[in-house]
């Protein structure tokens, strides 16, 4: 059927009201009804996803994860023959990270009962080499890892001396857990990460002559100097900026010379702003407890305006199309597409 005869029919059944409402009730029993007759058709569509299922090639299998956990235990017992040089046993598919270290009890027969009589923990490092595992009097362990053509895994043989004359059992309780990321090829290119990057952000300061709610403090020459900002400024953050008073606006590098410039301080008495640097500062008669951009309080209004160049850190968000719109929606109870 063409795109424009399913359009046609479309808007015929809407026309004549056939067209069926699908809440998101109805749109949920009606996927699932399709996912049953799928299934009950051969036609795929049947298999449970299982996130534990490592196996890409299992029917199962949850392709393009971003990571999953591998986890692999071993438990097993192994009796020690009596009076026995080296009795060999293998532990085929054996999970093991290279220097973990591998949990081991021995057992041996006291009073005719069967007893843990030591454990401990060994490690082996290499691939092909006999490796010492534990002794105790008359008993051995030696183990040695074979290839199996499978990264981290192997089959351990292990070699088991036993010279008393009773049975006896040697136990390796081994776990092997890690997390095994997704190749980056699957996933998408914009995920959101925190960056540090130089930004420049625009400041204004401006100051009507009113004090209220402004820190403020006595100074020794009669008047007030008033907080306006906890901005910390920089030489060419001022020069950047400009100033405006009584109806005129000038470049602050035009009249950078009226200033005033310490490390400490920047300050322009004819308008009475300081701009402090550094807290406290007292030398002298100069004294300002805080770190910012200060006015002294019968100073004549005015406004200060730049642009600061500082680095901020930068949340960058995932692209809206990667993520489960409708999922998202579902999950807060949120009607509609």
């Amino acid at each position: 059927m063409k795109p424009q005869n399913r359009k046609e029919l479309l808007l015929d059944a809407i026309a004549n009201g056939k067209v069926p409402n699908f809440t998101p009730e109805n749109r949920k029993e009606a996927f699932l009804k399709k996912i049953a007759e799928k299934a009950a058709a051969g036609g795929g569509g049947g298999t449970q996803p299982d996130w534990s299922q490592n196996d890409e090639t299992a029917p199962d299998y949850v392709k393009n994860r971003t990571h999953y956990g591998d986890y692999y235990k071993c438990n097993k017992s192994f009796a020690l023959p009596v009076q026995s040089e080296a009795t060999v046993v293998t532990v085929e598919g054996f999970k093991y990270k290279l220097g973990d270290f591998i949990p081991w009890e021995y057992h041996l027969r006291y009073n005719g009962e069967m007893i843990k009589w030591g454990g401990g923990t060994t490690y082996i490092t290499d691939v092909g080499k006999e490796t010492y595992l534990f002794g105790y009097p008359q008993i051995e362990a030696r183990g040695t890892l074979e290839e199996t053509g499978e990264s981290g895994v192997y089959n351990l043989v292990l070699k088991l001396t036993n010279k008393y004359s009773e049975e006896e059992k040697f136990i390796i309780d081994y776990e092997y857990d890690t997390l095994k990321r997704l190749d980056m090829k699957y996933l998408p290119e914009h995920l959101p990460y925190e960056a540090e990057e130089i930004v420049n952000e625009p400041l204004n300061i401006t100051w009507d002559g009113n004090t209220d709610g402004l820190e403020s403090f006595d100074t020794e020459w009669g008047f007030l100097l008033c907080r306006l900002s906890e901005v910390v400024l920089t030489d060419e953050d001022i020069k950047l900026g400009t100033i405006t008073t009584n109806g005129q606006t000038v470049k602050v590098s035009d009249m950078w010379g009226d200033f005033m410039v310490t490390d400490d301080i920047v300050s322009f008495g004819e308008l009475g702003v300081i701009v402090a640097r550094k807290a406290p500062i007292d030398t002298g008669d100069i004294k300002i407890p805080k770190v910012g951009i200060w006015v002294a309080d019968d100073s004549q209004p005015f406004s200060f305006a730049t642009t600061v160049e500082h680095t901020k850190t930068v949340v960058h968000k995932l692209d809206m199309k990667y993520l489960p719109i409708d999922e998202i929606k579902t999950a807060l109870g949120i009607d509609g597409k």
